[in-house]
């Protein structure tokens, strides 16, 4: 059974990109383990949902038990681009999950988080137009498209498609 890590910030997370996915997920016999720097990640306002407990411990992830990792949307994600102890565990985790050739991808903001870890140069990337000027620093242009998959690294633009980035994520872990 593939087994996916589903990190979530601390704070302000975007339910609507988070709940679709692990339902989904989980319909398509994907395990999903979510990771956060809290006990529980608390929802964004104005996206509904309950807060999240995690599964597991930012400070216990190891990239070797998942066969890839989802960033979701939210004002919250800033918690992994700064240059904090948050930032630098995602920057790290990402640069392990792609040098072990598993499955990067991220949803709306979280887009973000996989651009400052450097892995979008020469990759097609999708996100929500509000990110733009945030991925440009970086020098990825987003396509705008729902999806996008470049190599092993999927985006999906925004909540709208969360279902269906779910089952293209599950998709491409069973074509492994």
């Amino acid at each position: 059974m593939p087994r996916v890590l589903f990190v979530l910030p601390a704070q302000e997370f975007w339910y609507p990109d988070f709940e679709p996915v692990r339902r989904v997920l989980a319909e398509n016999g994907v395990q999903v383990t979510v990771a956060a720097s809290r006990e529980s990640a608390q929802p964004a306002q104005g996206g509904g949902g309950e807060p999240v407990r995690r599964d597991i411990s930012l400070d216990q992830v190891r990239a070797a038990d998942f066969n890839a990792v989802i960033f979701c949307g939210g004002p919250g994600v800033r918690e992994f681009m700064g240059e904090n102890w948050s930032g630098a565990f995602a920057r790290k985790l990402i640069q392990e999950m792609v040098g072990q050739n598993k499955h990067v991808t991220a949803l709306c903001m979280g887009t973000v988080v996989l651009a400052k870890a450097g892995i979008l140069d020469g990759r097609r990337a999708t996100g929500h137009s509000s990110i733009e000027q945030q991925v440009q620093e970086f020098g990825v242009a987003l396509t705008g498209n729902p999806i996008e998959i470049s190599d092993r690294v999927i985006t999906a633009r925004d909540a709208n498609v969360a279902e269906q980035f779910a089952r293209t994520v599950a998709g491409e872990l069973r074509r492994k």
